[in-house]
């Protein structure tokens, strides 16, 4: 099995035609088709299926294109390791943050890792909690730094916890319920709850259902925080985010933190990778400046606490 046929088939899985698939490679439709006959000859199988609205896969070709992706991620690493072994070079990492990472350890994490490796090239990604292992999956991300509620990460995942977050109810400070002090109070408002890196119903559960409270009927999905933040800021809506959030970015745009007495859930901020792929060094690197910043945050938020407990 070959680099070039791997690339083919994921081109016509994308795709879902031949003709588009050849286009896009700059191969003759002949070559495309022979390449996928090859596959199915080598694997004794239908990895495709053609009718006259194009291709689509087999339960077998689902299966060999989540392998097929895995193994031309893992070959570009294993290539991007050793040219920068050969060449002294950086190398590159792909990751996903959440936007509390973003907001809170990322600036210190980034500046570090860009002092120890200047020359290492690096993409960011700030997809949903969904496209975030799905990367972690397909090997397209090297690491993923993430907060999450308890019991969310799926055990085929690897966690290296950095420490925990406290959420908060925020809304716009002219919100009628800017100063409520109860979850009682919020069930009957209008919520715009984040679900790019949780579900929002299972994070309204976690915040009303141990108070024995039922769940705000009237919610919005929002899988954007720009979007989320910029709504709060002009509207009458409420939503949850992680203390860090509110303390750094949010106030910028008018919104706080409603005083509520009940306590909410925390998430716990961490590293996540998958067990069976091994690091690059420039991944490793980038890990462990994670792991000191994530040390500094807390250091800085525990003085900040002690302070304002004078």
């Amino acid at each position: 099995m070959k680099h070039q046929q791997l690339r083919i088939f994921l081109a016509v899985a994308e795709q879902r035609s031949i003709r588009a698939a050849a286009r896009m490679l700059g191969l003759t439709q002949p070559a495309v088709t022979k390449t996928i006959r090859e596959l199915e000859s080598e694997f004794g199988l239908a990895l495709v299926l053609r009718d006259v609205n194009g291709v689509s896969l087999t339960e077998y070709g689902l299966a060999f294109r989540e392998h097929a992706q895995l193994l031309i991620n893992e070959m570009r690493r294993t290539r991007e390791a050793i040219e920068a072994m050969r060449y002294g070079v950086g190398g590159m990492v792909r990751i996903a943050v959440s936007p509390t990472v973003a907001a809170s350890l990322l600036p210190d994490a980034f500046a570090q890792f860009r002092a120890a490796l200047p020359g290492a090239r690096i993409s960011f990604n700030e997809g949903g909690w969904n496209q975030a292992l799905s990367g972690l999956s397909d090997g397209t991300l090297d690491f993923v730094v993430a907060h999450a509620l308890p019991g969310s990460i799926p055990a085929t995942v690897d966690q290296i916890p950095l420490f925990s977050v406290a959420q908060v109810v925020g809304a716009r400070a002219a919100h009628p319920l800017a100063h409520a002090t109860s979850l009682a109070q919020l069930q009957d408002a209008d919520w715009l709850v984040p679900s790019y890196w949780t579900k929002d119903l299972d994070l309204l559960s976690a915040i009303f259902g141990p108070q024995g409270l039922r769940i705000p009927a009237s919610v919005v999905q929002c899988q954007s925080f720009l979007v989320a933040a910029s709504l709060l800021s002009e509207i009458d809506l409420l939503s949850v985010f992680a203390a860090p959030l509110v303390s750094r970015e949010l106030r910028l745009r008018g919104l706080v933190a409603l005083p509520l007495e009940e306590p909410l859930p925390q998430t716990t901020i961490s590293i996540l990778t998958r067990p069976d792929s091994r690091r690059t060094p420039t991944a490793s690197r980038f890990i462990e400046c994670f792991i000191e910043a994530a040390a500094r945050f807390q250091e800085a938020a525990s003085a900040a606490s002690a302070v304002s407990g004078r």
